[in-house]
C-alpha cells in the first residue's frame, strides 16, 4: 500500500467515525417532547360555578401521563402569573402577605431642605395630564434658609389652617427646612406670627428620615394634572428623599408666586408650596411559590413558598395643599366644589321595574320614582354636593 493511499484510507476512517458520532450527540431528549403542554391558572370563579381555582393541564403531547383532561392539578390563592419548566415544576406568583395602609404607612417625598434654592419653573401651572414630569428649574445662587422655608405671601406662620386646606393636621409637626437635617429627629422652632423672636407654641418643623429614591419616581408620586393644576407635584432629579409619615404636611421643591411683599426673590415674595398625602388601602407583598411533581407522572404536586419579593398597592390617596405660611393665601389652596369635584355613576337599570316603569328603591326606603323624577333627584345631588 503505497503513501497516498495509506493516507486517503485513514481520512476515509475519520469520516465515517464523525459521522456516527455526530448522530449520537444529536439524539433529541425524550422529554422535549412536552413541549406543547398546554397548563391553566383559574383565580376567582364565582362559588355558584362549581369550578376550582388553581392550576390545571389540559394535553399531554409526551404521552407519559395518565389520567383525563382537563386535569386538575392544585390550588393556589391569588395567582397573579406562573411558569412551568420542562420538568414540569411549576412557579406561582401568588399568596401575598396583605397589610392595611394606614397612620403607621410611612410616604418618600423630596421634602425641601436647605440646599441650593430652585426657581419657579416655566411648566407651573401648564403642567402635562399625561403624567408626573421631571422638573429642572433653574438653581438661585443660595440655599434654602429656615425663614424662607416658612414663607408664604407671610414671612412668618401666619395662621395655622391646614385642617381647612387639607383636612387635618393642624398644630401638628411640619416636614420642612432644619438646620442639620439627616437625622430624622432634629426639629426647630417656626417664626410666629409678627415676631422672629416668637415661635410658634403649637409644633415645630423637622426633617423626616432620609431614604433612596423610588425605583421609578415618576410612576410612584401621583399625578394630579388632570384634576388641578395646583395640587401637582412634580419629580425634582438630584433633590434628596425622605420617608414621613402617612398624612403629614412637607414643603416641597415647587415654587409659587405669592401676592407681593418684600423679598430676595426678584418680582414679589415666592414660596415652596406645601402639601399633605394621606394613603389608605392595602399592601401586597408578593412571594414565588414553587410547585414540583412528587412522581414523573405529575399527577400530585408538593408546595414550597419563598420569602416575599415584590410589592404592589391597592391605594386611594388624597391630598391637600397650602401656601408656605400655612395660612392658605398665596394662590395655593385646593377646595372642593372648586378644584376638587364629585363625580357620580348615574346608572341604575338594576333597579328599574319594566311592568312599573319605575325606578324601585327596595334596599332602602321602598320608594319609586319615574325617569322625570330621577333626573330631579340626581339634579338635587349636584346643587347640594
Amino acid at each position: 500500500m503505497n503513501y497516498y493511499f495509506k493516507k486517503l484510507f485513514i481520512l476515509s476512517l475519520t469520516s465515517i467515525v464523525l459521522c456516527c458520532i455526530a448522530t449520537e450527540v444529536y439524539a433529541l431528549d425524550p422529554t422535549f417532547n412536552r413541549n406543547g403542554e398546554v397548563y391553566l391558572s383559574i383565580t376567582g370563579a364565582p362559588a355558584a360555578s362549581g369550578i376550582i381555582d388553581g392550576i390545571y393541564r389540559f394535553n399531554d403531547p409526551e404521552g407519559a401521563l395518565s389520567g383525563s383532561y382537563p386535569q386538575y392539578l392544585f390550588t393556589e390563592n391569588n395567582i397573579q402569573t406562573f411558569a412551568v419548566d420542562i420538568n414540569r415544576n411549576i412557579f406561582t406568583l401568588s399568596d401575598p402577605d396583605v397589610s392595611t395602609i394606614g397612620s403607621s404607612y410611612k410616604l418618600k417625598r423630596q421634602v425641601l431642605d436647605n440646599t441650593t434654592a430652585l426657581q419657579m419653573s416655566t411648566n407651573d401651572g401648564k403642567y402635562p395630564k399625561t403624567g408626573v414630569t421631571d422638573e429642572n428649574p433653574a438653581a438661585w445662587s443660595h440655599n434654602v434658609t429656615e425663614d424662607q422655608a416658612d414663607w408664604g405671601a407671610h414671612a412668618y406662620i401666619h395662621h395655622d389652617n391646614r385642617t381647612t386646606y387639607g383636612g387635618a393636621g393642624i398644630d401638628t409637626d411640619i416636614y420642612r427646612t432644619v438646620t442639620s437635617p439627616g437625622d430624622g429627629t432634629v426639629k426647630r422652632g417656626v417664626k410666629g406670627h409678627f415676631a422672629s423672636s416668637n415661635p410658634w407654641p403649637s409644633f415645630k418643623a423637622l426633617q423626616g428620615t432620609p431614604t433612596t429614591a423610588p425605583a421609578n419616581p415618576k410612576e410612584y408620586l401621583p399625578n394630579y394634572a388632570n384634576v388641578n393644576q395646583t395640587l401637582v407635584l412634580p419629580h425634582y432629579p438630584g433633590k434628596k428623599w425622605y420617608e414621613i409619615p402617612n398624612g403629614a404636611w412637607f414643603s416641597s421643591w415647587r415654587l409659587r408666586k405669592g401676592d407681593g411683599g418684600s423679598s430676595p426673590f426678584p418680582g414679589g415674595r415666592y414660596y415652596y408650596q406645601c402639601f399633605r398625602d394621606y394613603a389608605t388601602g392595602q399592601q401586597f407583598d408578593w412571594r414565588m411559590v414553587e410547585h414540583n411533581p412528587k412522581t414523573v407522572k405529575a399527577s400530585s404536586y408538593t408546595r414550597k413558598a419563598n420569602a416575599p419579593f415584590a410589592t404592589t398597592y391597592k391605594m386611594s390617596l388624597t391630598r391637600g395643599v397650602i401656601a408656605g405660611c400655612l395660612d392658605g393665601c398665596g394662590g395655593s389652596q385646593a377646595k372642593p366644589g372648586k378644584d376638587i369635584y364629585i363625580a357620580l355613576d348615574a346608572a341604575a337599570s338594576e333597579f328599574y321595574d319594566k311592568k312599573k316603569k319605575k325606578y324601585v328603591f327596595k334596599k332602602s326606603d321602598k320608594s319609586e320614582k319615574t325617569s322625570e323624577q330621577m333626573a330631579d333627584f340626581w339634579m338635587s345631588w349636584v346643587k347640594k354636593y
